[in-house]
């Protein structure tokens, strides 16, 4: 695919600002370190505990009426959110894929110890759930691994996003579309 092309995907530069980060909303359900939710199968769910990198400008926020966009978000006090009681239901409704009951993540893989947000089956190419993983600091190379694994033991794909760049990981016609998108200047999610 020429000079954008990488070993596992294409990986183009995401020049507009809207792009930079995903199109994810609010922050998780369980941001509350002393919530005691419950999965439908009678287990502790998972919670944030000091993790708030999904409130930390990795990601395209919609918190009530303000838009923050490569940001933390205003009410963030970098562990937790400071309105958690109050929050909007943008932020009440969000959840990475960590924080899903029924979430393939390890319980070591919470985004603040992988330095990755995942967002689960964002959007379907071809009938197959594409994943999206959004870098945020250093991600650990075993996290990565394990993803590229995982894609492919369960036939998904993905999107990583770093720095403003994506990389996609998939058959040679996954990344020909990305590509393409990204070339026209399109959102992927």
């Amino acid at each position: 695919m020429g000079n954008g092309q990488t070993e596992h995907g294409v990986q183009r530069p995401d020049t507009s600002k809207a792009d930079r980060r995903t199109t994810a909303v609010g922050t998780p359900k369980t941001r509350d370190p002393r919530s005691k939710m419950r999965t439908s199968a009678g287990h502790a769910a998972r919670s944030c505990g000091t993790c708030a990198l999904c409130c930390g400008g990795y990601l395209r926020l919609v918190v009530g009426d303000l838009i923050v966009d490569g940001a933390p978000c205003p009410h963030s006090t970098g562990h937790a959110c400071g309105i958690y009681e109050h929050r909007p239901t943008s932020c009440r409704d969000f959840a990475c894929a960590w924080l899903k009951p029924a979430s393939a993540l390890p319980g070591g893989f919470r985004p603040d110890m992988v330095g990755v947000i995942v967002l689960d089956h964002r959007l379907t190419w071809r009938g197959i759930p594409v994943d999206v993983l959004v870098v945020a600091g250093t991600p650990r190379k075993n996290f990565l691994h394990w993803s590229r694994k995982y894609a492919i033991r369960n036939h998904r794909l993905f999107l990583l996003q770093q720095n403003g760049l994506c990389s996609a990981f998939g058959p040679q016609e996954f990344l020909a579309d990305v590509g393409a998108r990204l070339e026209r200047g399109e959102r992927l999610y």
